[in-house]
């Protein structure tokens, strides 16, 4: 019984708690679907604001070209965006100048 309890002590240990995103990929249409806006955007700027590398944020100024999904929500074509600022964390590291599909949550 001794034995059992020392093992089950030293699982606990070595199995540690860890908290981070699952970016597991999905079919466009069900992100589409699950997203509360989906637009079409280029990129005009990129914003890094915190004190350090954990805590800081990743905000982007984009201009709307197409609004597909969410558009009363949105309003303005000017808009700021906000993503992790590490991939590790689901982050994603956009191209000043550049297009995308954009998909998110409000």
């Amino acid at each position: 019984m001794k034995r059992l309890a020392i093992i089950c002590v030293v699982l606990v240990c070595v199995f540690t708690y860890n908290e981070a995103c699952s970016c597991i990929p999905t079919h466009p249409q069900e992100q589409f679907c699950n997203s509360d806006f989906v637009v079409r955007a280029r990129i005009l700027s990129r914003t890094v604001t915190g004190s350090t590398d954990l805590f800081e944020n990743v905000f982007y100024t984009v201009l709307i070209s197409q609004n597909y999904k969410g558009g009363t929500r949105i309003g303005s074509i000017s808009q700021r965006i906000y993503t992790a600022p590490h991939s590790a964390s689901c982050g994603v590291s956009f191209q000043i100048g550049r297009q995308y599909i954009i998909a998110g949550y409000i």
